[in-house]
C-alpha cells in the first residue's frame, strides 16, 4: 500500500517496527524484510540498505535473497570483488535451500540466471575464461523451465 503512492520512508518504518514488534512467524518474519528492503532501495539509501541487509542475514541465515541484494549493491558500484562472495553465498543458499528450510517454497529459482550472469560476468572480467563458461552454462540452464518430478 505506501510503496504503490510512492511513500517508501512510511513503508520502511512500518516494515521495521512490524519486524521488532510482531512475533512472526519464520516465512512472515522475512516479508517485512522485503518490503523495508525495497523501500530503502527506492530512497536510494544504501547504508540503509546495508543495515536491513545484515540484520536480514542475521535473522534469516539460510534465505538467499539477503546474500544476492548485497551481492548486487557491490556490483552496481563496481566492487566485484566484494560482490562475488555475497554472489557465491548465495548460490550456496540457493542450492542448500530445501534443505535448510524443509517447510518453505524456494521463491528464489526465477532470480538464479540474474546471479549466475554476474558472477560469470565477474569471472570474465578477472580472465578466469573456464569459470566464466562454467557460470554461463549454469544461466542457460537456470533459464530453462524446471522438469517435473516423476511421480513413484
Amino acid at each position: 500500500m505506501y510503496e504503490e503512492d510512492g511513500r517508501h520512508r512510511e513503508a520502511a518504518e512500518y516494515a521495521e517496527r512490524s519486524i521488532r514488534d510482531e512475533g512472526l512467524s519464520p516465512f512472515d518474519g522475512f516479508m517485512p524484510y522485503r518490503i523495508w528492503f525495497k523501500a530503502v532501495k527506492a530512497l536510494g539509501d544504501e547504508a540503509e540498505m546495508r543495515r536491513v541487509l545484515e540484520q536480514g542475514i542475521r535473522d534469516f541465515p539460510n534465505m538467499p535473497d539477503f546474500y544476492a541484494e548485497y551481492g548486487v549493491i557491490h556490483y552496481n558500484a563496481e566492487r566485484n570483488d566484494e560482490a562475488l562472495p555475497y554472489f557465491l553465498q548465495t548460490e550456496e543458499k540457493y542450492n542448500n535451500f530445501e534443505k535448510l528450510n524443509p517447510r518453505e517454497f524456494n521463491r528464489f529459482l526465477h532470480k538464479m540466471p540474474i546471479i549466475y550472469s554476474c558472477i560469470a560476468d565477474i569471472y570474465a572480467e578477472a580472465g578466469d575464461e573456464a569459470k566464466a563458461a562454467a557460470y554461463r552454462e549454469k544461466e542457460r540452464k537456470a533459464k530453462q523451465p524446471p522438469k517435473a518430478k516423476k511421480q513413484e
